[in-house]
């Protein structure tokens, strides 16, 4: 499946989530940006943000999809069983272990992400040898 595909997939079932839970894109970053989470080992979510993830025009990140989760009260796993499911770090352990890292740099988000981008790029790279097998 092409990328940008599967981000406007993710995206259509976040907005369609939070429709059926009566909430606007304004309230559900209310309760994104009140996360206990949020500050301490996240950043603050943007409007933009939202609607970019929403509309399939940004891939987002596991934190950013953990948090939207978590905010319309829906399990990761049970919410996108096709990302949990991947051979390459399911993305609920991506998010978890990209906190960790954000918590260890002491909050150093940019050397956070840097760090993920690095196992990102090494999971591709595993998983394209193990194909050309």
């Amino acid at each position: 499946m092409d990328s940008k595909e599967e981000w406007r997939m993710i995206g259509e079932k976040i907005r369609l989530a939070r429709e059926a839970k009566g909430l606007t894109q304004e309230q559900l970053l209310k309760r994104i940006n009140n996360s206990d989470k949020v500050g301490r080992d996240e950043p603050k979510m943007s409007p933009s943000t939202l609607s970019l993830v929403e509309n399939g025009k940004r891939k987002p990140r596991p934190a950013t999809l953990q948090s939207i989760t978590d905010a319309l009260g829906i399990q990761f796993e049970d919410f996108f069983p096709e990302l949990s499911d991947r051979k390459q770090f399911p993305m609920i352990a991506r998010a978890r272990i990209e906190r960790s890292i954000v918590t260890y740099l002491n909050g150093d988000k940019t050397s956070a992400r840097v760090v993920m981008d690095v196992l990102d790029l090494a999971a591709e790279n595993s998983e394209k040898e193990a194909n050309e097998e």
